[in-house]
């Protein structure tokens, strides 16, 4: 869960697409979020050189329109790194990009400075069961697939539908409607996973 002190203009925007959008058509809410389109152009991959080596479509990410956002990506292989103050974050990313040509000794320099600092590992979160007990789990908490998929919103917003259909029809048994969810979900889900593995390979994760 992030917080903020006021309203963030930067961060990672709210994507829905695919079967999502249908579902929030028949809420009645589709006009109203797309009134709160950001009209974002799009991403620019590039290396240590300033070559571009890929592209993301405006759907994939989105923010401010008219702000230039800068990020640097690495693959590690701990989360551990988002436990740490801003000075052991920093610090992490000096040596991930020690170096490197281009911007980025520019970029380097200036980090110290920015007032909009922000580090995040991006993860998936598997798990053998998503429910225990009266409990279920849903969207991120159950089977996050990373931002790199692009389908983190709307897989939780499936996710409940799916689940609250499961337990209306599944005449007050739970565990009958858990299972049922699952097994209806999970084969969405491990295609998404296996799409945001795929993107975190654009910004610098192991194959």
């Amino acid at each position: 869960m992030e917080s903020a002190l006021s309203v963030r203009d930067s961060g990672y925007a709210v994507d829905v697409r695919g079967a999502a959008l249908g579902l929030l058509e028949e809420m009645g809410i589709l006009g109203e979020v797309r009134e709160h389109e950001t009209k974002m152009r799009g991403t620019t991959l590039v290396d240590e050189t300033g070559a571009e080596t890929g592209r993301l479509p405006a759907e994939a990410f989105a923010g401010d329109a008219d702000r230039l956002t800068v990020s640097l990506s690495f693959a590690t292989d701990t989360a551990a790194l988002d436990q740490r103050d801003r000075d052991g974050q920093e610090q992490a990313i000096r040596a991930a990009f020690a170096g490197n040509g281009w911007e980025a000794p520019r970029l380097l320099d200036e980090m110290a400075q920015a007032a909009d600092f922000y580090f995040a590992s991006a993860c998936q979160v598997e798990l053998d069961r998503w429910s225990h007990g009266r409990i279920a789990l849903i969207g991120d908490a159950g089977y996050c697939a990373a931002p790199t998929s692009g389908m983190g919103t709307s897989q939780a917003l499936i996710g409940a539908r799916v689940l609250a259909r499961e337990l209306a029809e599944s005449g007050g048994d739970h565990r009958a409607g858990f299972v049922a969810y699952e097994r209806e979900l999970r084969p969405d889900v491990l295609k998404t996973q296996a799409i945001g593995r795929e993107g975190a390979k654009m910004f610098g994760a192991a194959a």
